[in-house]
């Protein structure tokens, strides 16, 4: 019983909102012969038909949709306003219909083909917001130009008040009384019956009343309250063949191709919507591409045989689940009932008062109104409004395209202005907060320490447009004034910058020149220096790293540079700084007595990752890296610390057995001091106390980068 009911619901709600479309989408004065009712309704019915057959969803019903309609019947006025011959305009609209259909339905399979079923995600939501407000306030112009037998819009709207003084004054009067039914009724009550039951008692009350005035149907049909005949609507000669139209309503029609874009976009945007509802309606998942490709053949199928884009419609879909029924039966049996009234002859619809009709589309635009401009007052923020109420008002005045586009234009505005708010330095250090993984001597260091607030690291993340890589410009600005002489900006999460920020890159670089400060830019990707070094091709005050530690250590030798003076002359080696806490000499030598000495080519390894070892080493002279290999490809090495003249490393091997974890190359010719487990063990029994010197040398290197990193914890998570 839940399986009839439901189908029922669903078959008469379908042709009341069919005939309420054809109503729409037909300029009023117009005697197409039925056709295009008939086109509607048997494309409805087939490729509704393939939609419930192939879906996913057991109980979907698809339905014309009132969207593309509300499109379709401002085609149509254009088309009347443009073309004399009333048999060339109906053709032309005839031929719209089947067309964007089918070219709908050619665009919903190939979006879901190419698997972009989630495009609706990235469609500002206030946009998507006005776009239905507007389809309400443009089917509630409809529905009131129906009521008054007038072409209502913002602009004529007094012709309402016009028609209180006229004879149509109980037509529309009529007509809102049954929209307040149809809004209120249905609420106080939990049953799916109480919508048609109200449809189908406010039609027999009107034709009772009718009978009891004996009120001529002539006369019904020239004061408007019923349709007016439009020729024989069933039968053969109701099939009319779209397609054998004259080439002039062709070219017709393409010169207005920008209406069947909007279609389409409508048709999409409502169509993943009602989807996503339905997921969360249902508690279900869905195949957004696969209900694509379903949708796209069925319109296109449909669109053959005249029917307008058709697909899911949230409200009857729900229908089953409401009744507690599971089954493509009641799509079925929806299509069933259309087939039915097929047979039986849509020239009935010509006894359904006009007021009825009327109702109907009065009650979806209202709906769509106090949804999203109503109730969407308190929803939304003032901004998305305003940009919700503009897009209703220029799509009712101007039109969709107009309506979406201006949308656009103000969600992109407010995008761009929000999005230059937002702070795209996530990180700011200096020196002393965040120094390279470089081993360098005591008075390298103290120096680093005394001025390394003159070294600026700024972590610049996001899509780099004027707006916000202005700020950055302002920042060095600020810190230029602070005494910062080296900026470091770090630009690996840079997505992408456009032509504007280029410019404001270079605007970074001159200013620096000026004040004598350097930018060094790292790990930005190679396409994107590119376009900056074809705008400032100088690479004095603008430099590039790949690597970021080799950028913070290239900034560190160049203020280590500008204050060489202070080093006071050649720095001391390490152990000097091992026993500074004695001037035995005697002391030195005896440590140096337990150590070798080594010589290592560039390039050479000196310990490779993975290896046994045994052995500390004191860099003599030259230059070490440390690499470890990266885990998704071990070809590739891996910098993380740099060593000079004085570094002490291999330290863990002397006290543990553990391979080594990571590899150290040499890169420029040098030499080293190996000391070995053996020697070290030696030392410790013969001297002791030269061998303490040392664990404190170590302990101090160790501590000094526990501290380093500790600091560097505490910056980035506070």
């Amino acid at each position: 019983m839940g399986l009839f009911i439901a189908g029922f619901i669903g078959g008469l709600r379908t042709i009341f909102g069919i005939a309420a479309l054809a109503l729409l989408i037909m300029p009023s004065g117009l005697n197409d012969q039925g056709h295009l009712l008939f086109a509607l309704m048997i494309g409805a019915a087939v490729s509704g038909f393939i939609i419930t057959k192939f879906s996913n969803f057991k109980n979907i019903i698809a339905q014309p949709q009132d969207g593309p309609a509300v499109l379709m019947s401002v085609f149509a006025l254009v088309v009347l306003t443009q073309n004399p011959s009333q048999e060339l305009i109906i053709e032309v609209i005839l031929a719209a219909v089947a067309v964007a259909s089918i070219f709908t339905g050619m665009t919903f399979y190939a979006l879901g083909y190419w698997k972009l079923g989630r495009i609706v995600r990235f469609i500002p939501y206030p946009v998507i917001g006005g776009f239905l407000a507007g389809s309400g306030l443009l089917i509630t112009l409809s529905a009131l130009s129906v009521l008054t037998n007038h072409k209502i819009s913002l602009l004529h709207f007094d012709l309402i008040f016009e028609s209180f003084n006229r004879e149509g004054s109980p037509l529309l009067l009529t007509g809102i009384l049954i929209t307040l039914l149809l809004i209120k009724v249905p609420r106080q009550f939990k049953s799916k019956l109480v919508f048609p039951l109200i449809l189908i008692i406010c039609s027999l009350l009107l034709n009772l009343y009718f009978m009891w005035e004996k009120i001529p149907l002539e006369e019904l049909q020239r004061t408007g309250w019923v349709l007016t005949p439009k020729g024989n609507s069933g039968g053969e000669n109701s099939i009319y063949f779209w397609f054998n139209i004259p080439m002039n309503a062709w070219l017709f029609i393409l010169e207005n191709a920008l209406t069947f874009i909007a279609i389409t976009i409508v048709s999409i945007v409502a169509f993943l919507l009602n989807l996503s509802g339905l997921e969360v309606a249902t508690n279900s998942e869905f195949d957004f591409n696969k209900e694509l490709k379903v949708a796209g053949i069925a319109n296109m199928v449909g669109g053959a045989l005249g029917g307008s884009v058709n697909f899911p419609a949230l409200s009857a879909s729900l229908l089953g689940q409401q009744m507690k029924v599971h089954s493509r039966w009641v799509g079925f049996i929806t299509y069933g009932f259309i087939f039915l009234f097929l047979i039986i002859g849509p020239g009935v619809l010509e006894y359904v008062p006009k007021p009825i009709l009327g109702a109907l589309l009065l009650c979806m635009g209202v709906s769509l109104l106090d949804e999203w401009l109503i109730k969407g007052y308190k929803r939304f923020s003032k901004t998305d409004y305003l940009i919700i109420l503009s897009i209703a008002i220029v799509m009712s005045t101007l039109g969709y395209l107009p309506g979406v586009g201006i949308g656009l234009l103000l969600c992109l505005s407010l995008f761009v202005w929000s999005y230059s708010q937002v702070e795209i330095i996530t990180l700011e250090l200096n020196d002393v907060e965040f120094r390279s993984n470089v081993d360098r001597l005591p008075v390298d260091i103290q120096i680093l320490e005394q001025h390394g607030d003159e070294i600026k690291y700024l972590k610049i993340e996001g899509f780099l447009f004027f707006g916000s890589i202005y700020h950055v410009y302002e920042r060095i600005q600020i810190l230029i004034n602070s005494g910062t002489k080296i900026f470091i900006l770090d630009m690996s999460k840079v997505k992408a910058i456009d032509s504007s920020a280029f410019s404001v890159i270079n605007k970074i670089a001159q200013y620096c020149e000026e004040k004598k400060c350097t930018v060094l830019i790292s790990r930005l990707k190679l396409s994107l220096r590119d376009q900056i070094n074809l705008i400032h091709p100088s690479q004095s005050y603008l430099n590039f790293f790949g690597d970021r530690d080799m950028c913070i250590e290239a900034a560190e030798n160049i203020l280590i540079k500008n204050y060489e003076v202070e080093r006071g002359g050649s720095p001391k080696f390490i152990w000097e700084d091992i026993f500074k806490d004695t001037s035995d000499k005697e002391s030195i030598e005896k440590f140096k007595s337990f150590l070798t000495e080594r010589n290592c080519k560039k390039g050479e390894f000196l310990i490779r990752q993975g290896d046994e070892g045994s052995e500390l080493y004191i860099i003599s002279s030259g230059k070490f890296d440390v690499f470890i290999q990266a885990e998704e490809d071990v070809h590739q090495l891996i910098r993380v610390r740099s060593m000079m003249a004085g570094s002490i490393f291999g330290e863990s091997s002397l006290y543990s057995d553990l391979k080594r974890t990571a590899s150290v190359r040499a890169e420029e010719d040098s030499t080293v001091f190996v000391l070995t487990k053996t020697s070290m063990a030696e030392m410790e029994k013969q001297f002791p106390r030269i061998a303490n010197h040392l664990y404190r040398k170590m302990i101090g290197i160790m501590s000094e980068r526990l501290n380093s990193l500790n600091r560097l914890i505490s910056r980035l998570d506070p």
